[in-house]
């Protein structure tokens, strides 16, 4: 993916094998998509791991978010061409407009505040060590320094995207056709039974507890 993010700019040059491995996977995708035409475009932080979990055991290969091993070796269960949270834009620009329209797009969102906050705190835990000390403020004044170019510009990494970055195009259009709220557990598990992936009440829902 990081590959044709710099092709799409202009920042490297075409790499011959890559590109076949490109074509394989991207005639995989296709195959896959038509037989189960549907996508989630995961959010990072609006429990997109929980559906991705339950996806990938329904439909497998690349609806979820999986590693196996197998006779020793490790064996990776999502795409390299659309691995964990890849934008819509991307994923329409790979797979190919008339595949993308023929999908049942959806996606989780989340309230601003609770997503900030959600995102703040796993950079604290998670991420570079310049953010163990960040308040939230500063947090926030680090992502909106993230967000002054295009957005097809931007590396592909969850610090450089809002939500409504993953969900519409560089002209504004939204691409995702059902978007559903993350404080809405009861309308997730109603959409989920109606494309036939079974949806447990108690699935975990990311919340954080932090006092902060």
């Amino acid at each position: 993916q990081e590959y044709i993010w710099s092709n799409y700019n202009g920042l490297s040059k075409d790499v011959k094998y890559i590109d076949e491995l490109i074509k394989l996977e991207k005639k995989k995708l296709k195959a896959k998509l038509k037989e189960f035409p549907i996508w989630f475009v995961d959010i990072p932080r609006s429990s997109s791991s929980t559906i991705q979990s339950i996806m990938w055991k329904k439909l497998g290969w690349p609806f979820g978010k999986r590693n196996t091993i197998n006779n020793n070796f490790l064996v990776q269960e999502t795409s390299h061409l659309l691995p964990n949270h890849s934008p819509s834009f991307i994923t329409k620009y790979i797979i190919g407009e008339k595949t993308w329209e023929t999908l049942k797009t959806f996606s989780i969102v989340r309230n601003p505040f609770t997503w900030s906050c959600s995102l703040w705190h796993y950079n604290i835990n998670n991420g570079d060590k310049k953010f163990k000390n960040y308040s939230f403020m500063e947090f926030l004044n680090y992502l909106d320094s993230n967000f002054k170019t295009n957005v097809e510009e931007r590396k592909i990494n969850f610090n450089n995207y809002r939500q409504t970055d993953y969900l519409y195009d560089k002209d504004g259009r939204k691409l995702v056709k059902k978007l559903i709220r993350f404080e809405n557990r009861k309308d997730i598990k109603s959409f989920m039974e109606s494309i036939g992936v079974n949806y447990s009440s108690n699935i975990h829902i990311n919340k954080s507890n932090n006092i902060n």
